[in-house]
C-alpha cells in the first residue's frame, strides 16, 4: 500500500485484526506508568497527567492509521483530541459536546467536503482549550493518588481504566469511519446531537457542571 486510503481496499475483518490488540498493549503501559508517578502522590500528578495524554494520543494515533486516516491533518488532529475529551467527559452534557464535535469532523470527511483550513493561531488556541479542560479533568480525577501508600495502586489502575475508555472510543469511531469511507455512506457516522456550528463549541470547559457521579463510574 502507498497511502492511508489504500486501506479502504480492505475488509473491515482484516483491520480488525490489526486492531484488536491495541487496547491490551496500551492498558498495560498506562498501568506501569501509572504506578510510578501515582507512588509519588500530588508530585506526581501533573507528569502523570502529561504522560497519560501523550500514550493515549499514540493509541488514537495507531487506530487512525490502521483504519486509514492521516493523523498529520489539521482535521485529524482535532478528532483525535475530541476522542480524548470524549472519554474524559464526567457527564452526559460533556459527552455530547466532545461527539458533536467528533460527528461534525467525520461527516466533513466522510463527505469528501473540502477542509476549512484553521490558520495557525487559530488552531493552537483550539487545541490548547481542548487540552485544558482534559488536563483539569484528568488532575481531578486523580487527587485520589495524593495518599502515597495508595497512590500507586490507585495511579495505574486509574491510568488503565482511562487508556481503556480511550481505545474503546477509538476503536469504534475509527471502525464506523472506515465503513463510511468504504462505502461512501456518510450517513453511517450518527450521533443523538446535532454537529455544532463551530469546532470548539463548548470546550470552555467547565461550562459544564460535574455530575456527582465520580470519574471512574461516568
Amino acid at each position: 500500500m502507498n497511502s492511508p486510503r489504500d486501506i479502504f481496499q480492505l475488509d473491515l475483518e482484516q483491520v480488525d485484526r490489526t486492531i484488536g490488540w491495541l487496547s491490551a498493549r496500551y492498558k498495560g503501559i498506562a498501568l506501569v506508568e501509572g504506578a510510578a508517578t501515582g507512588a509519588a502522590g500530588l508530585l506526581g500528578i501533573p507528569p502523570d497527567v502529561v504522560a497519560l495524554v501523550t500514550l493515549n494520543l499514540r493509541a488514537i494515533g495507531e487506530y487512525a492509521t490502521y483504519c486509514g486516516y492521516d493523523v498529520s491533518k489539521q482535521e485529524e488532529r482535532l478528532f483525535a483530541m475530541h476522542v480524548l475529551g470524549l472519554a474524559s467527559s464526567p457527564n452526559d452534557a460533556a459527552k455530547g459536546v466532545a461527539m458533536a464535535q467528533l460527528v461534525k469532523i467525520a461527516k466533513q470527511v466522510a463527505q469528501k467536503k473540502p477542509w476549512k483550513e484553521l490558520n495557525k493561531h487559530t488552531f493552537v488556541q483550539l487545541i490548547q482549550l481542548i487540552s485544558g479542560a482534559l488536563g483539569r479533568r484528568l488532575t481531578k480525577a486523580k487527587l485520589q493518588q495524593t495518599i502515597p501508600v495508595a497512590g500507586a495502586v490507585v495511579g495505574g489502575g486509574f491510568n488503565a481504566y482511562y487508556t481503556a475508555k480511550v481505545c474503546d472510543a477509538a476503536y469504534y469511531l475509527y471502525r464506523e469511519r472506515f465503513l463510511a469511507n468504504k462505502y461512501s455512506d456518510e450517513g453511517m457516522v450518527e450521533a443523538t446531537v446535532p454537529p455544532p456550528d463551530t469546532l470548539d463549541a463548548g470546550y470552555e470547559e467547565e461550562l459544564i457542571p460535574d455530575s456527582d457521579t465520580p470519574p471512574d463510574e461516568a
